[in-house]
């Protein structure tokens, strides 16, 4: 006895149909599918069965509410737990909220090998948040220190603001 994914669907009618319009779909798939009707064939009682099922929920205000306010998923946790306060109440929580100003991205840190004979230094780093790898090519004079900062080449940053730093600890 599965009720159906979309109980509009079954009756024929639109999302947005009223009460009446409702009913009367109901009615008129009742007149073709009913075994008094239709006889024992089990396809038609099935359907005969589901628009009963769809007008249950369907022809009552309060439970087609519910229905379809639960048909859509929500699109974040805090619209999970606003649409379900039983939820809310029972796990007791406070939700957090992301902060609507910039915040800077944080830094990152690499460790990277390079052959001290070479001048030019090449490398590949896979950094959270962004699609592609960030390629660097740097020319390292030999006195160097062991470290580089690049700056804006971190993680990613919020609202606007810059991106964070990437920090590469250079071994031979």
């Amino acid at each position: 006895m599965d009720i159906p994914a979309n109980l509009y669907e079954v009756l024929g009618v639109p999302e947005d149909a009223t009460a009446e319009e409702i009913r009367d779909a109901f009615r008129r798939l009742a007149a073709q599918t009913h075994p008094d009707v239709a006889g024992n064939d089990p396809a038609t009682l099935e359907k005969y069965r589901a628009a009963t099922r769809a007008y249950k929920v369907l022809g009552d205000v309060d439970t087609r509410r519910a229905y379809d306010r639960h048909r859509v998923p929500p699109n974040s946790i805090q619209e999970f737990f606003a649409t379900n306060p039983v939820a809310l109440h029972l796990l007791n929580v406070q939700l957090p909220t992301a902060s609507a100003s910039p915040q800077r991205g944080v830094w990152l840190t690499a460790n990277v090998s390079h052959p001290a004979k070479t001048a030019v230094f090449q490398t590949k780093l896979e950094r959270p948040g962004y699609a592609e790898p960030l390629t660097i090519s740097l020319q390292l004079p030999e006195t160097q220190k062991p470290w580089c900062r690049l700056t804006n080449l971190g993680g990613l940053g919020r609202n606007g603001a810059d991106n964070g730093e990437l920090w590469l600890f250079v071994k031979d």
